[in-house]
């Protein structure tokens, strides 16, 4: 679950001189705070998201290319100890003022009153890349079921040949058998 209690989109960009020349060009850097941003009852973007963005008029468009890098701290999946991953991610948009059905791909973005919010792009952007499992480690052995240990710390003293209970039955089969 997303949640943001914040009016975060704050840098519009005129697009209007580039989809009157053929020669326009600009870069931007700039950085979108995301702290307010809650998954899952977690905040994981403690620092802002930096972003360069290079904007250039072509054909009665505007192509933008788009870099930002971001950190995303929270809590790891398996063993729950806090954790830090830096992501970085490009992408290439071409924006128009109108669209036509085969230009409905994902890479067009529509801006019919010649304005682009980059902020939600960018938002919308980390958001969808989030990633649904978050690990400290790929190899995290994540926490004993029976104690509660962080296996990655060392092994714990628990049965390892403890059975479901809900296979109970079916072990004391295998029990009298033998």
């Amino acid at each position: 679950m997303f949640k943001c209690e914040m009016g975060l989109y704050d840098m519009i960009v005129n697009l209007e001189k580039y989809f009157l020349s053929d020669d326009a060009e600009d870069s931007l850097q700039f950085s979108v705070d995301l702290k307010e941003i809650e998954i899952d009852g977690v905040y994981p973007f403690p620092f802002p998201v930096k972003v360069q963005a290079n904007l250039k008029s072509f054909s009665n468009s505007v192509l933008l290319d788009i870099q930002f890098s971001y950190i995303i701290q929270k809590p790891c999946d398996r063993c729950l100890e806090v954790a830090k991953e830096e992501y970085s991610e490009a992408n290439s948009y071409v924006i128009v003022t109108a669209l036509n059905e085969e230009d409905q791909d994902g890479r067009y973005i529509l801006a019919e009153n010649k304005l682009l919010n980059l902020d939600e792009l960018v938002y919308s952007s980390v958001i969808t890349e989030f990633p649904t499992k978050f690990l400290c480690s790929s190899d995290c052995k994540g926490l004993c079921p029976m104690c509660g240990q962080n296996l990655n710390e060392g092994d714990c003293s628990c049965d390892k040949k403890q059975v479901d209970p809900r296979l109970e039955v079916l072990r004391q089969l295998m029990d009298h058998k033998e």
